[in-house]
């Protein structure tokens, strides 16, 4: 090999090698994004029951990407383990999904209502510790949208 091949040979590899480290690092980012939208669990609200035995807990399932909504998991735990899971919609626009929105209720020990005041609707939540039965329904529709 003359020293011309050589470095044609070298330059090859070297871009090569640049085009592997730039794959690599986009798909890094790319994987965290996708994590850090969709995927990661943030605690947004957590109440107990009068007595301590029952307890909600709401959790925002990533951080959204504009013009796209988060969804939260509602988990109803009786005596520390969770017995149902609610995976909700969350219906803000352009607004960010805070503990303000929810507003819980207890009526007796094992009675809840859970009112989510999201931008677009305003949703109802009863659920029944003792029959594990779960009612939503949508009380208000907002259409702040033109």
């Amino acid at each position: 090999m003359n020293t011309e091949e050589e470095i044609q040979q070298i330059k090859r590899n070297s871009f090569r090698f640049l085009l592997r480290m730039f794959l690599i690092f986009f798909l890094l980012i790319l994987i965290f994004s996708v994590y850090w939208g969709f995927i990661k669990k943030i605690p947004v609200f957590e109440e107990a029951s009068p007595n301590g035995t029952n307890e909600i807990e709401i959790v925002q399932l990533g951080n959204g990407f504009p013009y796209i909504t988060p969804s939260i998991k509602v988990y109803f735990k009786e005596n520390g383990r969770v017995i149902k899971t609610k995976k909700i919609n969350v219906a803000n626009f352009m607004e960010s999904n805070h503990q303000e929105r929810y507003n819980v209720s207890w009526t007796g020990e094992n009675k809840t209502s859970i009112m989510m005041k999201f931008e677009l609707e305003t949703m109802n939540m009863n659920f029944n510790f003792s029959t594990k039965k779960l009612d939503i329904e949508v009380t208000k529709k907002h259409n702040r949208i033109s």
